[in-house]
């Protein structure tokens, strides 16, 4: 390849050369020395031609001998060696035609390729990089980006390739009240699941608490309901005996809820639009839905239409690099009212018409068509909620011309709370998104990212946060997603539980509208009124023995009813405690019932009893009592 002629280079600090500059050789040479050899025209004899033929010569003069940048050496004649000596001013034939023409083609090659490289630094970098027109592109290629990756990402061989995936998290949170950690993995198809949960959490100056969850899931081909196997270790320590007393027996043991269970419990409160057979939602249905969203956006959210356009250029702010380290474009933006309107219409119309929601929301067409009038009436309403002189920043990258964030202040001209939304794109198929919200009066920052590969269609979603002063905390959580090729094991694990044994150990049973079966017992809430009925009467049994120990003596019936006698007497008796669950009544009578607890003192005389019984009437209808210790 022959080298770039640097004559041609465009230079953008000169005016473009004239025509005249270029073409117009200087005839007159005067060569000191003769120039190295070069090929001589066709045109001239290839071999020397002798001097001392005087008739062929046609120039006159010895010194006007024909000169060409091949010089030929000088015969000796009769007249003997003829020197060269001195300056001379060789005459030039006349240049042939083809040498016209080949140099008129050079110089004319040349003037065109200068031409084109100005007009390409104009076209090509000067005008697109104009505000105006990087807002504009910056538009319409990010909306053309966006539905470019919802194409690939959502075609069938892709959709087929996710159908089985991996799942794995994780959570650190730290205060200075509490630490907490965890770390989570589920393994997916269309019809399997395996998953695991591990928790650790400590309070400050106490012992740390750890749980792990396990739970199989597996959706039976005709089934409504999935077969779920569950097992958590460590009810101990979360002290889930204090409500439901027993428990933590289950600790560590497999529980089985079958879908045969749960289609019998389904046919009892599910509503009646619920019992028919629905069609399930198709992962091409799901794809399909977004896509048409995408092409609703490009023609509205991402135009630069008049017509269209949701988004109006405002102000144009100048070029600078965003905390991302992204050299952008920025710029003052508003909302075009009118356009807006036609955006949520449009929008509204594309999802109702969908197939996946129609089947989601189980609804025909005339159902349908009044989704769609109650929803264009809500957009027609929308419109006054727009405030004409509201704007957002929005930045632009100015390398690759697509939309790098906004941003949103949560109040006019205000500039110390805002959220971020955006992405960064730094080439290739992989695609970073990012919403940041930063509050600069309460010093708290939450950051949520979503890292993207098309190609490999694996995704990470991080989400950090943080606050500093009186209620300082850090923490931070992440979970990536990724094809799974392995098996999903779902067999029913060895000595697994029904859930309904155990519901019917603590007394409950869901086929009834109270919770409580036949046979009695109450339901968990049930039991959790009987533990807290247990703990007021105790709370009252202590007090009252404090003060027999003080006075020999009970206090009577009324002398406990007296808030200012409890407060004085027994150590500052609150009301709640004298309270059935349920009851506002924070008195004490002497029939127990549901709504009052009893107190009965005995063996008085003249304001002063030896003994006494507390009572009160359990959901079971136990009845709980507490007698003083001296009766």
């Amino acid at each position: 390849m022959e080298p770039k002629d640097q004559s041609t280079e465009p230079n953008t600090n000169s005016p473009l050369p004239q025509p005249s500059e270029v073409i117009t050789p200087q005839p007159s040479v005067q060569p000191q020395v003769p120039a190295q050899p070069q090929p001589e025209p066709q045109s001239q004899p290839s071999q020397p031609q002798p001097v001392d033929n005087l008739s062929q010569n046609t120039n006159p003069e010895p010194a006007a001998q024909q000169f060409n940048n091949n010089p030929q050496p000088v015969q000796p004649n009769s007249f003997g060696p003829q020197p060269i000596v001195g300056n001379f001013e060789p005459n030039l034939p006349p240049p042939s035609k083809s040498n016209k023409k080949k140099k008129l083609f050079i110089a004319a090659g040349a003037s065109l390729a200068l031409v084109l490289a100005v007009s390409g630094f104009v076209f090509g970098y000067y005008i697109p990089n104009q505000p105006e027109n990087v807002y504009r592109t910056g538009l319409e290629r990010s909306g053309d980006a966006i539905h470019e990756m919802i194409l690939q990402s959502t075609d069938a061989e892709k959709l087929e390739q996710i159908k089985k995936s991996e799942f794995d998290g994780s959570l650190e949170v730290t205060s200075d009240e509490f630490n907490a950690s965890g770390n989570f993995n589920a393994k997916l198809d269309p019809t399997k699941s395996d998953s695991s949960l591990d928790v650790k959490y400590k309070e400050k100056d106490q012992q740390e608490k750890s749980f792990t969850l396990k739970a199989l899931t597996e959706l039976k081909e005709g089934s409504r309901f999935p077969n779920v196997y569950l097992q958590i270790s460590g009810l101990k320590a979360l002290q889930l005996d204090d409500i439901a007393p027993g428990f933590s027996d289950y600790d560590g043991k497999w529980i089985v809820v079958e879908a045969d269970y749960l289609e019998s419990l389904g046919a009892g409160f599910l509503p009646p639009e619920e019992k028919k057979n629905k069609e399930n939602v198709s992962a091409e249905e799901v794809a399909e839905l977004i896509r048409s969203i995408s092409e609703v956006n490009n023609e509205y959210l991402f135009s630069t239409d008049p017509s269209k356009a949701v988004l109006e250029n405002r102000e144009y702010l100048g070029k600078e690099k965003t905390e991302e380290g992204i050299d952008s474009f920025h710029y003052k933006v508003g909302v075009n009212k009118d356009n807006a309107v036609a955006y949520c219409k449009a929008l509204s119309d594309k999802v109702l018409s969908s197939r996946a929601v129609k089947k989601f929301i189980d609804a025909d067409d005339k159902q349908i068509e009044e989704y769609k009038k109650s929803s264009i009436e809500d957009c027609d309403k929308s419109k006054d909620d727009i405030k004409q002189d509201e704007t957002f920043d929005m930045w632009v990258d100015s390398k690759y011309k697509i939309i790098h964030k906004i941003r949103i202040y949560e109040e006019k001209d205000k500039t110390d709370k805002y959220t971020d939304i955006g992405q960064i794109y730094n080439g290739g198929d992989k695609l970073s998104f990012f919403v940041r919200y930063h509050d600069d009066k309460n010093n708290l920052n939450v950051k949520f990212t979503l890292d993207v590969d098309i190609k490999q269609l694996n995704s990470k979603a991080k989400i950090t946060a943080s606050q500093e002063g009186a209620d300082s905390f850090n923490g931070s959580g992440s979970i990536a997603a990724k094809p799974y090729d392995g098996e999903i094991n779902t067999d029913k694990p060895a000595g697994a539980i029904p859930i309904s044994e155990i519901l019917a150990k603590f007394g409950y049973d869901p086929t009834y509208e109270s919770g409580i079966s036949p046979s009695g017992g109450g339901s968990i809430q049930s039991r959790a009124d009987d533990s807290e009925i247990k703990s007021d009467i105790q709370a009252i049994a202590s007090q009252v023995e404090v003060y027999f120990a003080d006075n020999a003596v009970y206090p009577t019936l009324s002398q406990i009813n007296s808030k200012s006698f409890r407060n004085d007497k027994l150590g500052g008796l609150q009301d709640e405690a004298l309270k059935a669950p349920g009851s506002s009544d924070a008195t004490l009578g002497t029939t127990p019932s549901a709504s009052q607890y009893a107190y009965i003192p005995s063996s008085c005389t003249s304001k002063r009893c030896q003994k006494f019984v507390l009572s009160a009437l359990l959901s079971t209808g136990e009845m709980h009592k507490i007698e003083g210790s001296n009766n």
